[in-house]
């Protein structure tokens, strides 16, 4: 994929995306993103083993291949690929995002989380939320929270 044009004549290049969790949720937004001009999706990541080392296409249902081969190791893939933004998609508090976007915005790469807590992060642990931020600022990254995991969505 090469450059996209805006309205206003200027071209920009695609946001490039890592998707990390590939169950209902992050399969749903690699589908989503696959489909669309202004995103690259470059890489994406699978706790499960039965999920990793195939193309993406296996996982997705897709008929055609990707070409993005499903990782073991997220910060190996994120080392390797260089996105803009990681997508994650594994968890539902504060406690559990932490753990893993701590190294993510270490890289210097932003984060979205669908993780429920993640919405308001101050809200359950306040401690672990000044960390996340302070390790923001510092690398001069976002993250955002949307927390929209089904279980907060269903609730």
């Amino acid at each position: 994929m090469g450059q996209i044009s805006l309205a206003k004549g200027k071209a920009v290049k695609p946001v490039r995306v890592m998707q990390w969790g590939l169950g209902a949720m992050g399969s749903g937004m690699a589908r989503l993103m696959l489909q669309k001009e202004s995103i690259k999706l470059v890489a994406a990541y699978e706790k499960r083993p039965e999920g990793q080392g195939q193309d993406l296409a296996k996982t997705l249902e897709l008929k055609k291949a990707t070409g993005i081969i499903v990782g073991s190791d997220p910060m190996k893939e994120i080392k390797k690929h260089k996105p803009d933004v990681v997508i994650m998609a594994t968890c539902s508090t504060v406690k559990e995002s932490y753990e893993e976007i701590i190294p993510v915005i270490e890289q210097g790469i932003n984060v979205i989380t669908i993780a429920e807590e993640m919405a308001y992060p101050w809200a359950n642990e306040p401690k672990l939320s000044d960390k996340i931020h302070k390790a923001a600022v510092k690398n001069g990254v976002v993250v955002l929270g949307t927390g929209i995991n089904p279980g907060f969505v269903l609730d």
